[in-house]
């Protein structure tokens, strides 16, 4: 099965800032497979959709990736 697949390229600001954030949404949560609950019990042994504990029922997780820039400063030797 094919699958997508998303890749951040890192390049260094041009500007003065030092902090970045990005947020990558509609990822399908891997722990419920999307469907946003699971079979459960209730206190009279009836089966009950029980929230995915993950997602919150929400079937769709989301990415929030922040990046500090600094300084190299650990000298390092070409061979």
């Amino acid at each position: 099965m094919s699958k997508e697949r998303k890749v951040i390229e890192l390049n260094p600001p041009s500007y003065k800032g030092t902090h970045e954030r990005i947020v990558s949404q509609g990822h399908e949560c891997e722990y419920c497979h999307g469907n946003g609950w699971f079979w459960g019990r209730d206190a009279n042994w009836e089966s009950v959709k029980v929230p995915c504990p993950i997602c919150q029922g929400k079937k769709e997780m989301k990415a929030i990736i922040e990046i500090t820039w600094l300084p190299d400063n650990e000298k390092t030797t070409k061979k």
